[in-house]
């Protein structure tokens, strides 16, 4: 139901739902968003209409995502504690390195803050 729900019968969903399932399906402006884009932001933006199926969307697809990420941890565990590895000072630190990799540093911000320094 949740990646394709305009072809789901509403039969084979829970009584409190099969309401606004019907009326989701019926959605001709919902029907051409959820075609249009990415199933994420169908169900985060999209369908504010309908919050019983949207809550259920939403918990199943950050379910995936945070075990995804817990997972990426324990890689990056294994990896930095391997033999080749193992003489490093701080492990820690290169753990902390490891799961931000996607994070970009502002360089812009930092130059706007720093303070120049006069001459004696």
């Amino acid at each position: 139901m949740i990646c394709n729900p305009f072809i789901v019968d509403v039969m084979t969903v829970p009584d409190d739902i099969q309401e606004e399932l019907i009326e989701l399906q019926n959605d001709t402006s919902c029907k051409d968003n959820f075609t249009g884009g990415n199933l994420e932001e169908f169900w985060c933006k999209k369908a504010l209409a309908y919050p019983k199926i949207r809550n259920m969307a939403v918990r199943l697809l950050t379910l995936f995502s945070t075990t995804y990420l817990c997972e990426q941890g324990f890689s990056n565990v294994l990896a930095i504690k391997t033999k080749q590895r193992s003489k490093l000072v701080n492990p820690e630190f290169d753990l902390r390195l490891a799961l931000v990799k996607n994070i970009t540093p502002r360089i812009d911000m930092m130059v706007k803050k720093m303070q120049a320094q006069p001459s004696h």
